[in-house]
């Protein structure tokens, strides 16, 4: 994930409790994630985010959630 602006998410990794950040222009954050992630962004568009090296069009979520296939 790569911030863009100043602004916050919470991240739910797993069955791991949520973290929350503070975000700013440039902030380069990383996530292992096995089964599941779900973001919450308090702005549409304040992250960039990639998923094994592809970046993903999120651009207009709030919020959005990803799964493996598997589970696993």
């Amino acid at each position: 994930m790569l911030a863009v602006t100043r602004s916050s998410l919470v991240i739910h990794v797993d069955n791991r409790n949520p973290n929350a950040y503070k975000l700013h222009d440039g902030l380069d954050l990383t996530w292992k994630v096995k089964k599941k992630v779900k973001v919450e962004l308090a702005a549409p568009g304040a992250a960039r985010f990639w998923l094994d090296g592809q970046e993903l069009d999120l651009t207009d979520l709030p919020a959005f959630e990803l799964q493996t296939s598997s589970g696993e």
